[in-house]
């Protein structure tokens, strides 16, 4: 996907990319030899020669050698540090998926996650079945405590007026009894400090676990004495149309626990978050600043959706959006484990769109409207201020398009992209700017953030 987007009518950067790159330790010791050998000199060689008969081959060697090889060039692994060890994530090049095959030690365990497959028998009842509450105060009393409010603080560079700290409200859900919680990725995204009040009031500071701007999902923890009470996850591939549901979450960032009724109006809508083109669930449950992160629930006190967002436009009422839990289980999982969303396919390319001319003509030198290359750092073949036509003959008029054609590609796969590059020419003496069409193939890689939690404790 397209990591990188500036739009020229906002000259906003957009979730900036670099390589991971682990720390790599390699110790050893060279066995010297001496031409000449005093007399002293030969009596402590038999001395330590002795020791070593004495005390096992196995203690020489190692001595004279403090590592162990894997088999990888670009990795040694030092026996004496299996406390700490550093995974090298795969951020790029054929195959950097990871196994299945990897040391568990290399990932965290997934904690004990209660998730529905489904009802037997699809009835009126929809996602909920025959487990349905009786009243709706029934269901919400199962599920409030699951329900939490997230506080945020951010340092934020004032310029002349110096730092100064905003602050931010959300919901988010306890999915897990060792305080593993679903929220946005919009609600703690750049926060510097994350606060989660329980039911209860009970306050904790959260750590962030993961986080993934396509889906707008992020993992946060807290850790306390005892056991937290956990949401039981749904099915909301068995949600229809009509079915009753509820939401409950922290609108305004200061009613926590509040909850809002309605169905589900549509189960698979397709809408543009934020420049981001997700399938939501639709229902006409109240929804308000603050709910962000916070759950939908089925009659079943089933957590079916994550709340990310409603119409914000005059004279709208009734139309809010959750990412079914479907989807986000899979992230949820994915971000426990690894820190990141595995297999995100990133070309490499910061995309600046022009919508006109002047803007083209001062930036690039060019009167074209569309996708202009800022970077590429995967390729030097792809240059600053190249005009993209198409990807593998599909053609791209903003970062937009880049996205859409990369969802249906994968990590290692070879794309050819075709821009339009202006190159200084010598035509009767003079330099003249002249269009050329160059057709480059690129591979793409994996995404994975530069503040992914790569770094596992095995202990």
């Amino acid at each position: 996907m397209n990591q990188n987007h500036w739009d020229d009518n906002n000259d906003t950067n957009q979730n900036d990319c670099n390589e991971y790159t682990s720390s790599q330790t390699v110790t050893s010791s060279e066995v010297k030899t001496q031409k000449k050998a005093s007399r002293v000199a030969m009596i402590v060689a038999v001395t330590l020669l002795c020791a070593a008969l004495c005390f096992g081959a196995g203690a020489l060697g190692a001595m004279m050698v403090d590592a162990t090889y894997d088999g990888n060039d670009a990795a040694w692994q030092n026996p004496s540090n299996e406390g700490d060890v550093t995974f090298d994530a795969p951020h790029g090049g054929v195959g950097a998926a990871i196994s299945d095959d990897e040391d568990d030690v290399q990932r965290r365990p997934l904690p004990e996650i209660e998730k529905s497959n489904g009802v037997n028998t699809l009835t009126y009842a929809g996602s909920a079945g025959d487990a349905a509450y009786g009243t709706l105060a029934e269901a919400y009393a199962a599920v409030a405590d699951t329900v939490v409010e997230i506080s945020t603080e951010t340092v934020v560079n004032g310029g002349w007026l110096g730092n100064y700290v905003s602050s931010g409200a959300g919901s988010g859900v306890i999915v897990s009894s060792d305080g593993y919680i679903v929220t946005n990725h919009h609600v703690i995204d750049g926060a510097d400090t994350v606060t989660v009040r329980l039911k209860d009031g009970t306050e904790y500071q959260a750590k962030v676990v993961g986080k993934d701007s396509f889906t707008d999902i992020a993992v946060i923890r807290i850790e306390g004495n005892g056991e937290f009470p956990a949401a039981r996850l749904g099915c909301s591939a068995d949600l229809i149309v009509g079915e009753p549901v509820f939401a409950i979450g922290n609108p305004l960032g200061s009613l926590g626990g509040t909850l809002t009724d309605g169905i589900i109006s549509a189960t698979a809508r397709q809408m543009s978050i934020n420049g981001q083109n997700m399938t939501l669930l639709q229902t006409n449950a109240a929804v308000n600043p603050g709910n962000s992160g916070g759950g939908l629930f089925n009659m079943a006190g089933q957590l079916i959706g994550v709340v990310n967002a409603k119409c914000s436009e005059d004279d709208v009422e009734g139309l809010g959006f959750a990412i079914p839990v479907d989807t986000a289980y899979e992230v949820i999982c994915e971000l426990i484990e690894y820190g990141y969303v595995r297999g995100v396919v990133d070309s490499g390319l910061t995309i600046y769109d022009v919508s006109n001319t002047l803007t083209a003509w001062k930036n690039f030198g060019s009167t074209r409207l569309g996708a202009y290359i800022v970077e590429s750092r995967y390729t030097d073949e792809l240059q600053f201020g190249d005009y993209l036509l198409n990807i593998n003959g599909t053609p791209i008029t903003s970062g937009a398009d880049l996205e859409t054609v990369l969802a249906d590609c994968t990590v290692g796969e070879t794309v050819t992209v075709e821009v339009v590059r202006m190159q200084k020419k010598n035509q009767d003496g003079k330099t003249v700017l002249v269009e050329t069409t160059v057709s480059v193939s690129l591979v793409l890689r994996e995404y994975v953030p530069t503040d992914a939690d790569v770094r596992f404790d095995t202990k």
